[in-house]
């Protein structure tokens, strides 16, 4: 069971840090993400990928957010939108959400991961009214 009854909105104005955007994910973000995935530092962290093309992979993302069940976001360079990695926001039952992040090599130790969990479940809270949420 979820915790909305309707689709997530993606974030409007988009989440931002100070050296990212978080928007959806696009076609071309998939060679990047499947990158990521087989990273050795993130592979336990990061889910296979849903599908085996990056239509298929937005096609997935999208569904599952029009469902009310997650809402999953590419962390991506404010100045060249290329993929740093993602975070994602997963709502169950009693208004509760989960959120995790993983980033690519270049993107860590830099603070981007942080600050991109830190928008999207300060944003979580004022926007989808959640009344917690934690970490996965």
């Amino acid at each position: 069971m979820r915790s909305i009854e309707k689709a997530i909105p993606y974030p409007e104005p988009p989440l931002e840090g100070e050296a990212f955007v978080l928007r959806p994910f696009q076609e071309s973000d998939f060679e990047a993400a499947l990158r990521l995935e087989q990273d050795a530092a993130a592979a336990r962290w990061v889910p296979p990928l849903p599908a085996a093309d990056g239509a298929g992979v937005a096609a997935f993302y999208d569904e599952c957010r029009r469902d009310g069940t997650l809402l999953h976001l590419v962390i991506a360079d404010r100045t060249s939108d290329a993929y740093l990695g993602e975070v994602m926001l997963a709502l169950s039952e009693h208004r509760v959400g989960e959120v995790g992040c993983s980033v690519v090599p270049v993107a860590r130790g830099r603070g981007v991961a942080t600050e991109a969990l830190v928008a999207l479940t300060d944003w979580s809270f004022s926007t989808l009214g959640l009344g917690r949420v934690q970490v996965f």
